[in-house]
């Protein structure tokens, strides 16, 4: 998260609940869609070097969106998509300490295209601008451009590679300031070694970008394991 707690011994807990609902429907070539999602994010009380406990209850929201979709089948591998997300983002403190109001009505338009060749490559790749624009004018648009990912390439039997890439708006509780936008890009190797014995190899890169400010936060992470 984009938010700093001075004094804090450790993160406060994050619980986060995503739902989403969806209807499909083709009309010859032509691909409709519309998915509903709700997502919603509670936080811990932190816990102070001092001992003390402080509410992090500002920081409760809860996402609300409706995507729109229409993709045109150019082929059965290619299916090239538009889509417009319109949402609203609602804090459970309507008025925070601060005497923001940071609830936001958000907006998106995105591009894309759905790949589908079977087992060797399948998912689907999207760029376009993403905005939520918070209540309260004194507190700056959060916006930039919105990109995601989703492909899953398997070059040989028993191994997949996979790359995951989002965009995501993060807000924050400090006075003055709206949040950033947070990219994730993350890849991984699935190798089957045996029926039972499965490698996975994992590097991510993140980027946050703080709105007002020249300031970034960059972020990578490296992971391995065996499964059995």
């Amino acid at each position: 998260s984009a938010v700093v707690i001075e004094g804090a011994v450790s993160r406060p807990i994050r619980q986060t609940i995503d739902a989403t609902a969806g209807l499909e429907k083709d009309l010859g070539k032509l691909r409709l869609s519309a998915v509903a999602g709700i997502l919603n994010d509670r936080y811990g009380d932190a816990t102070l070097d001092t001992g003390e406990k402080l509410s992090q209850r500002e920081r409760d929201s809860t996402l609300y969106n409706l995507r729109l979709r229409t993709g045109y089948e150019i082929s059965p591998a290619l299916t090239p998509f538009a889509e417009v997300e319109v949402g609203r983002r609602e804090y459970e403190t309507k008025v925070d300490a601060a005497g923001y109001r940071r609830s936001a009505d958000r907006l998106a338009a995105r591009a894309g295209l759905g790949l589908d060749l079977g087992e060797k490559l399948r998912g689907e790749v999207a760029a376009g601008w993403l905005q939520e624009k918070p209540d309260d004018r004194r507190l700056e648009v959060i916006s930039g451009p919105a990109l995601d990912a989703n492909l899953v390439w398997s070059p040989e039997r028993g191994t997949d590679v996979t790359l995951y890439g989002s965009t995501t708006v993060d807000g924050t509780t400090t006075p003055g300031e709206s949040g950033s936008l947070l990219y994730t890009l993350r890849g991984s190797v699935d190798r089957r070694i045996r029926a039972d014995l499965t490698a996975t190899a994992l590097l991510g890169l993140s980027w946050r970008d703080y709105m007002g400010s020249t300031e970034h936060d960059l972020t990578l992470t490296g992971e391995a394991s065996l499964t059995w």
